[in-house]
């Protein structure tokens, strides 16, 4: 064989060398045990969150300690490889079934966020449900502007890691402020109810009084009853509320608290307190809109979790004393 096949032969031969050696390491790039398109076992549902200003070596540390991908190095392949170095999103992503490294930093870099639910309670105060927003640890930032008692929409809320807590609150303000803005006052057509802010005032009340949904139109229209003849309203949350100013009470109710003169004491003061004493749901709103047509006066409590109700003094005394039967 002449020098020039030798060569030839060897040339050719170092040439398939490195074509098999670039399509080996691109196979262990691609399918290897580590490599980006290797699929992770089939696993449950889990979080995973990038904190604001974590670095790419941390958030591949923090994918092979959750088992996402099997190998920090297959996270900086896939992110070379996708061009998002720098691009993946600080926030919280919820992982399951099978992904490969690829899968996992198109999520990371896209805004496919975990959603986390926060929930509203009818009847809460505006201090209880800033307290709540506060005490949610994944949520951040500073609460600067509360609004109104009675302007927040009782509702369940989505937000996602490290959203701003104001802006949170401000949804739940924006719910209340679209359904008001369904409800014309004027086509109510109630002396008694000439405003939005009567409505959720006479809406929390009745929020406040009951948790039974079949009572609530009920109770709307006793109370609409006693504006009509004059009477105090005697609702216990409205005392409680001039006391507490949205915090829970810490005891029992007494005499002595029904005589203690707030501007949001009903037996003291007649007519409709000057504000809601709490954020009413859209149930309540409905039954001070469509209230029952009634002649009773009078509701106590029944020792059922509900209230037995009368249209004059002497079946509300009787209704009483059983019920203080039932209390002994």
């Amino acid at each position: 064989m002449s020098d020039t096949k030798r060569i030839m032969s060897s040339f050719i031969l170092k040439i398939l060398l490195l074509v098999f050696t670039v399509i080996t390491l691109i196979l262990c790039i691609l399918y290897s045990p580590i490599g980006i398109l290797t699929a992770t076992y089939d696993s449950e549902p889990q979080s995973f969150i990038i904190k604001k200003g974590d670095s790419l070596q941390k958030i591949a540390v923090n994918l092979t300690q959750k088992n996402l991908i099997a190998h920090p190095i297959s996270a900086y392949i896939a992110t070379i490889a996708l061009g998002k170095r720098g691009k993946l999103q600080a926030g919280e992503f919820v992982f399951k079934g099978k992904n490969t490294p690829i899968d996992i930093i198109n999520t990371l870099s896209s805004n496919a966020y975990a959603y986390r639910f926060i929930t509203v309670t009818e009847g809460m105060s505006v201090k209880q449900i800033v307290q709540l927003l506060k005490d949610t640890k994944y949520l951040e930032g500073e609460i600067m502007t509360i609004p109104k008692e009675g302007l927040i929409l009782p509702e369940t809320y989505a937000y996602t890691f490290g959203e701003n807590r104001q802006i949170v609150l401000n949804r739940m303000i924006l719910e209340m402020e679209k359904l008001l803005k369904q409800v014309d006052i004027e086509i109510f057509n109630n002396p008694y109810i000439t405003s939005h802010q009567d409505l959720l005032t006479l809406a929390s009340l009745v929020e406040k009084e009951t948790g039974v949904a079949g009572e609530r139109a009920e109770i709307a229209g006793v109370y609409l009853n006693r504006l009509k003849v004059n009477m105090p309203l005697q609702c216990d949350p409205t005392v409680i509320y001039g006391i507490t100013q949205g915090e829970k009470l810490q005891r029992q109710l007494t005499r002595i608290d029904l005589q203690q003169h707030t501007p949001y004491n009903t037996y003291t003061n007649k007519g409709l307190p000057p504000g809601p004493i709490a954020c009413p749901g859209k149930n309540s709103i409905l039954a001070v809109l469509s209230p029952a047509r009634t002649q009773n006066l009078f509701f106590v409590a029944n020792g059922t979790g509900g209230h037995s109700f009368s249209k004059d003094l002497k079946g509300h005394n009787q209704n009483v004393a059983a019920w203080r039967k039932i209390q002994k």
